[in-house]
């Protein structure tokens, strides 16, 4: 897979795999996390292996990333990574096998979200 080796010569080369805490690593880390989950299904010890860490601290950058995916910083910190790894599950990437009532339900929420955000702006 081209792309997983394109993925881990990123980690090695920006020295992802190391116990630094600095927010340029940890976001990344976590983005990464997501993204070799969720797009390829790893699991946890597998994931924490090209990391160098245990699978517990996989599930806690996952749950982080859940929580920091929606603030700004992160996003520049993985602006790059969202570029050429884009998190879309390759599952349901056919468009034939994506449930048209959950688009138009998940529409739905979005446009009452927006309506609640402008209407107290």
């Amino acid at each position: 897979m081209y792309e997983i080796r394109k993925l881990e010569e990123y980690v090695k080369y920006n020295e992802l795999d190391t116990r630094c805490r600095r927010r340029e690593y940890i976001y990344p880390r976590y983005y990464i996390f997501k993204y070799l989950r969720y797009c390829h299904n790893w699991q946890f010890t597998k994931i924490g292996h090209l990391f160098n860490v245990d699978h517990s601290t996989v599930i806690h950058g996952l749950q982080k990333f859940e929580e920091l995916s929606r603030y700004q910083d992160f996003k520049e910190y993985t602006a790059e990574l969202s570029i050429f790894f884009p998190i879309i599950s390759k599952r349901s990437s056919n468009l034939e096998e994506t449930n048209p009532m959950g688009v138009i339900h998940s529409l739905s929420i979005l446009q009452n979200q927006y309506i609640k955000i402008s209407n107290n702006g």
